[in-house]
């Protein structure tokens, strides 16, 4: 299918600026400012700061804004789905719906799926030795093979990487200064051409061996080498296409771990994606992410109140089966606890990246503003109040909690409540009853969440399939289990 032109979409609340054709005039200036960056290790300096894109304007932190991850070819109910979603992302050749999305939503954000670490050669990605027209990668494989084949990352032995579980997926050089420029240009072109709000970039990774345990390229051989890479990429891309007016979104794999890494790298980017919010397990009722302390749940939640004080985004996607309700609760319940008015939530299966994402009446509870950040009212018990409701989560791993509300309350069963109880790793979301008098306790003296000084926190990231294609990538899991038994793997 040929590439359409003159389809930008109009309407949007936050007002695009108006995009010129993708020329050469245009790829020459994009790289005057762009630093070049040394590949081996280290944090190289930052790009030069580009004007940011406005992103969604904010509403109350009570109101979920829901995200829809739509990868896997699937029709789109573009009636059901748009008029109910903030964010969307969606495969490149699922441009078609573009228009569609914005007639019946113009405030609704449509990013475009570019992956920035790998390259595809599995059959849809590339047929009759040439690349598809429409790719969920900014550099094709033929292209890459035929351009400079040095932007394939080669591992000791001097071959390829090929991502583990995910034939036919190719790890690309991303500290390579080269392979940055044509992604660069490949995807504003296609940004330009098609009318996208912006580029949701994936995998932007943190691990160095993260698709293909325990073998490293001599290029980064360690973590931080990687990361610099990583880093390098977002630097170069990302304030490039926020100049255009262009949204940047990446998918940033356990930067919990690295304190100090998200804030560093939102600098290039409007949002982030946390794709393994609070949770991690697959079964149904848990456990689910406690609050262990150091990269914990509150490290994860925490990930929020960093990118929202920055004027940035984070869209979060909890993983579970569609029939765990507690897992649905715990992770719209930390959301809303951290929650600044920019960011979205989705809760999906694993790898379910459609149209058959759940859709639960708890993402159309709107709570109203905040009457603060959420605080800790016991031991790994936090809570956080609302215009019009409530959200108390419980973090601990192993005790049970009762909780006086000061007031009435209908829980997520609609009964009228005036006290909750809640287990290990359980939350829940509480709205006001018409006419009780409203109260807020006290918190005590050490609050937490918005304005805490918190490091940032996070975890794993996906991929896509074009039509008839491989699933989408996941990060290697952070559990085991072993007869039903859940085993966590806590970093030392």
């Amino acid at each position: 299918m040929g590439r359409e032109t003159g389809t930008k979409r109009e309407g949007a609340s936050w007002g695009r600026t108006l995009r010129l054709a993708a020329g050469g005039t245009v790829v020459a200036a994009l790289a005057i400012g762009i630093v070049p960056l040394v590949r081996p290790s280290g944090l190289a300096s930052a790009a030069p700061a580009a004007p940011a894109a406005s992103g969604p304007a904010p509403w109350d932190e009570g109101r979920p804004g829901a995200l829809l991850l739509h990868l896997n070819s699937q029709p789109l109910d573009v009636a059901l789905e748009a008029p109910r979603r903030r964010v969307i992302v969606l495969n490149a050749w699922d441009r078609h719906y573009i228009a569609d999305i914005g007639a019946h939503n113009p405030q609704a954000t449509i990013l475009v799926y570019q992956d920035m670490s790998s390259t595809r050669s599995y059959a849809g990605a590339v047929d009759g030795g040439q690349d598809a027209a429409l790719l969920p990668t900014g550099v094709g494989y033929v292209e890459a093979e035929s351009t400079d084949p040095s932007w394939f990352l080669v591992d000791g032995a001097g071959q390829r990487m090929e991502w583990g579980a995910y034939p036919g997926h190719w790890q690309m050089d991303t500290g390579n200064p080269a392979y940055q420029q044509r992604w660069l240009e490949n995807v504003r072109a296609r940004l330009d051409a098609d009318g996208w709000d912006g580029v949701f970039m994936d995998n932007a990774l943190t691990d160095a061996d993260a698709y293909h345990s325990g073998t490293v390229s001599p290029l980064y051989p360690n973590d931080a080498a990687m990361q610099a890479a990583t880093r390098s990429m977002l630097s170069a891309v990302g304030p490039a296409l926020r100049g255009a007016g262009y949204q940047v979104a990446a998918n940033i794999s356990a930067s919990r771990l690295y304190p100090g890494l998200l804030a560093d790298w939102l600098q290039f980017l409007d949002g982030a994606l946390e794709e393994f919010w609070v949770n991690w397990n697959y079964t149904v009722g848990g456990p689910y992410v406690p609050d262990w302390g150091a990269t914990g749940w509150k490290d994860i939640v925490d990930e929020i109140t960093v990118a929202e004080s920055m004027g940035r985004w984070l869209a979060v996607r909890t993983p579970g089966n569609s029939d765990d309700r507690q897992a649905l609760l715990y992770g719209l319940g930390s959301y809303l606890l951290a929650n600044g008015g920019r960011s979205t939530f989705a809760f999906t299966g694993h790898d379910a990246y459609s149209a058959a994402t759940s859709w639960d009446p708890e993402l159309t509870w709107d709570l109203g503003a905040a009457t603060g950040g959420y605080y800790q009212i016991d031991h790994k018990l936090y809570r956080r109040d609302f215009a019009d409701g409530v959200v108390i989560v419980n973090a601990s791993d192993s005790a049970t909690r009762t909780v006086a509300l000061g007031s009435s309350y209908l829980d997520p069963d609609d009964a009228t409540v005036d006290q909750v109880t809640l287990g290990p790793t359980r939350a829940t979301i509480l709205r006001s009853v018409a006419g009780a008098p409203a109260t807020t306790p006290d918190p005590p003296a050490e609050e937490s969440g918005a304005g805490s000084s918190s490091p940032p926190a996070t975890t794993p990231p996906p991929s896509t399939t074009p039509p008839a294609a491989s699933a989408g990538v996941l990060y290697p899991l952070q559990y085991f289990q072993i007869f039903g038994v859940t085993f966590y793997l806590v970093p030392g």
